[in-house]
């Protein structure tokens, strides 16, 4: 009968010594975990296959406690060395982007928007941080040949004379004269205590005041009857546009413009009647209504006919047209007091 020879039987042996046998897998079961180990004949020892498989025994190495660790000196070409970084070897950058440190402290550059340089440079609007100054340049290098790269003490004949009668001599520089003062017043005449007084003849002729007789060569209007004058040189007028209703009349109207000023106009106890608050303090003496065709000329209408139906005097501060005029056109109001 013949024999076959099979060889090697390999075995794996588990335990935490090593075997003698170098050509067997060992289960190391002194670490945790378990590492499957091979005996490398050149080192000469039992290696991890992770260790053996992963690690180049050049540049990373065991130290005398079986910790490994990199040999630095056997991979120089695997340094970065200073300056060896391109711009191409950085990561995309987008357009527009700068990098600098913009947080407190040391530490990593940033990438920031050229928005955010710009704000932090205090940049506005359309500024490009260029300034031309020229047009805040000082024109005048000197005053009266001192230079003005200092400080410099301005004298009376650096100032010169003031305009005017005066001189720049005295309390007051450049105090008028008395009569100079009195000319540009057109003042011809002192007299009294108070400089300056007039003399009745000039106030009467100032207040447009005539001469009587000899015996009572001046006489004075009181106020309150002046007022009255001025009242009855002046009738009040009202402007009303053309419209279908007194609401709507009245409803763009201007105050010292359509109607004096310190008067209201509104709606009275009727659709169609105007009530006006004039804060005389008088009667109402007469009512005046004209239409205004588009040549301006003005038609007085008739009163209880096209004009009003009626004039209620309802205070001495109010009056109220009743019916005011249906007329499609411009009115025109004149108001006469007692």
């Amino acid at each position: 009968m013949s024999t076959v020879n099979l060889g090697l039987i390999a075995a794996i042996y588990v335990g935490t010594t090593a075997p003698t046998n170098k050509k067997l897998i060992w289960i190391d079961t002194g670490e945790t975990p378990n590492v499957h180990k091979w005996y490398n004949t050149t080192s000469g020892s039992w290696e991890s296959f992770l260790y053996s498989t992963l690690i180049d025994n050049i540049t990373i190495k065991k130290d005398v406690d079986g910790k490994l660790y990199v040999d630095v000196s056997t991979i120089p070409e695997l340094q970065v060395s200073d300056g060896s970084v391109t711009l191409a070897k950085l990561a995309d950058v987008a357009s527009g982007t700068v990098f600098y440190r913009r947080s407190s402290g040391t530490g990593s550059p940033e990438v920031q928007t050229l928005a955010q340089l710009k704000s932090d440079l205090g940049l506005m609007g359309n500024n490009t941080g260029d300034q031309d100054l020229s047009g805040l340049a000082l024109k005048a290098t000197t005053i009266n040949g001192k230079p003005l790269n200092a400080n410099i003490t301005l004298t009376p004949e650096d100032i010169g004379s003031p305009e005017g009668s005066g001189s720049s001599t005295g309390t007051n520089t450049g105090d008028e004269t008395k009569s100079g003062i009195l000319s540009k017043l057109e003042i011809s005449i002192l007299s009294g205590d108070n400089t300056g007084d007039e003399t009745k003849g000039r106030i009467l002729n100032l207040f447009s005041l005539i001469e009587e007789d000899e015996s009572d060569p001046y006489t004075l209007i009181l106020e309150s009857d002046l007022e009255k004058l001025q009242d009855l040189e002046k009738i009040p007028e009202i402007t009303l546009p053309s419209d279908t209703t007194v609401a709507g009349r009245i409803s763009s109207l201007t105050e010292g413009t359509d109607y004096p000023t310190g008067w209201s106009l509104s709606v009275g106890e009727s659709e169609f009647d105007l009530l006006i608050t004039h804060n005389k303090g008088k009667k109402v003496f007469d009512i005046k209504v004209y239409s205004v065709d588009s040549l301006g000329k003005e038609r007085m209408l008739i009163p209880f006919d096209n004009a009003y139906s009626g004039i209620l005097t309802i205070d001495s501060n109010s009056v109220q047209i009743e019916a005011l005029s249906e007329v499609q056109r411009q009115l025109k109001i004149y108001i006469e007091f007692v």
